[in-house]
C-alpha cells in the first residue's frame, strides 16, 4: 500500500479489496452450488468512502492538487448493482439514491407494486433522476446544486449555473408529480 499504509485512505482501500474478494468467493459459492443463475444478487452501497476531511489526501491519490467542489460531489456517487436470472446487463444512469432501491429491484423481479405505497422510483423507468442529499444538496440527470456552496452545476459542461437561472427544489419536484 505504500504511502497510504495506516492512513484513513490506505484503510479504505484495503476494505475494497477485502469486500471485492468476500463478493467474488461469495459469488463463486454460489456458482459452485449451482443457484447463480437462480439468485438475484442486489448491492447498494448507501454512503461516500472518504469524508471531506481527507479531500486532499483523495486528491493526492487520483493525481490533483485539489478536488473542486463539483469533481468532490461527483466522487460521491455509489454503484446499485443488481444481477438477476433473465435480466439482460444493463448501465442506467439516471441519478437516484437508497430509496430507489426496492421499486428498481421489485420491477427487475417482475413483482407489480403498483398498488402499494413505495418511495422512490424505478430507476429503469425513470423519466428524471433525482437525489436529495442530507445537506440539502441535490443531484438530478443534469444538475448538481451543492448547498454548502450555494452553486449549482451544469453537468454536461462542469460550468455553473447562475442562482436565477436554477429551478427552486420545490418547483423541480412539483414537476416530477404524477
Amino acid at each position: 500500500m505504500g504511502k497510504y499504509k495506516d492512513t484513513l485512505l490506505g484503510n479504505y482501500l484495503e476494505a475494497l479489496h477485502y469486500t471485492d474478494e468476500a463478493l467474488g468467493q461469495y459469488v463463486e459459492d454460489l456458482r459452485s452450488k449451482g443457484i447463480l443463475e437462480q439468485s438475484v444478487l442486489a448491492i447498494y452501497g448507501d454512503h461516500y468512502g472518504i469524508p471531506k476531511d481527507n479531500a486532499e489526501e483523495l486528491a493526492e491519490f487520483l493525481g490533483k492538487e485539489s478536488l473542486s467542489p463539483l469533481e468532490w460531489q461527483q466522487l460521491q456517487k455509489v454503484p446499485m448493482i443488481i444481477k438477476a436470472p433473465g435480466v439482460p446487463s444493463m448501465t442506467i444512469s439516471t441519478a437516484g439514491g437508497g430509496v430507489d432501491f426496492m421499486p428498481t429491484l421489485l420491477n427487475i423481479m417482475g413483482i407489480d407494486a403498483s398498488n402499494q405505497p413505495v418511495f422512490g422510483r424505478d430507476l429503469i423507468n425513470a423519466q428524471e433522476g433525482l437525489v436529495i442529499l442530507r445537506n440539502g444538496s441535490f443531484v438530478t440527470n443534469e444538475r448538481i446544486y451543492i448547498s454548502s456552496e450555494n452553486i449549482c452545476y451544469d453537468l454536461e459542461t462542469g460550468n455553473s449555473i447562475p442562482k436565477d437561472l436554477v429551478d427552486d427544489i420545490e418547483v423541480y419536484l412539483e414537476k416530477q408529480r404524477p
